[in-house]
């Protein structure tokens, strides 16, 4: 793994307690902030799990990006569902804010290190993640 996805995967871990361990100082969710989920997966008009996750990206990625779309709903789909079990059998619950963080951060590990690209970097993926497949040269 290329030295760069190591540090911001360590840098975003560190970054993801600290808001954990602030929000439980402040009692909840940051306030103040908004998080456009938009801008990490594309539109679904679909009914089923199965088609979800055979999503890719429809028009709103470039042809390239197609394959890291749908890891991206992947890893969304398998965090949901993770938190949903945990919420349901385990009684923990973890802030909207806390589970979009960590799909960001488990999305961009999965991508980036499955990439031969070794130039993408976590401030492009939060920058411009709808962008991604540019970024890492599936297009050109």
């Amino acid at each position: 793994m290329p030295a760069e996805v190591a540090n911001a995967i360590e840098k975003n871990k560190k970054l993801l307690a600290e808001e954990a361990e602030a929000g439980k100082e402040e009692g909840g969710e940051e306030e103040g902030k908004e998080y456009h989920i938009a801008g990490y997966v594309a539109p679904v008009d679909r009914f089923t799990t199965c088609e979800i996750l055979r999503h890719r990206g429809g028009s709103v990625v470039n042809s390239g990006s197609k394959d890291l779309w749908q890891a991206v709903l992947w890893v969304t789909g398998y965090y949901i569902w993770k938190k949903r079990n945990d919420q349901v059998f385990k009684n923990k619950g973890d802030s909207a804010v806390r589970v979009f963080h960590e799909i960001q951060l488990r999305s961009f590990e999965w991508i980036s290190r499955r990439s031969k690209n070794r130039n993408f970097s976590w401030e492009k993926w939060i920058e411009i993640p709808h962008r991604c497949g540019e970024i890492m040269g599936v297009d050109q």
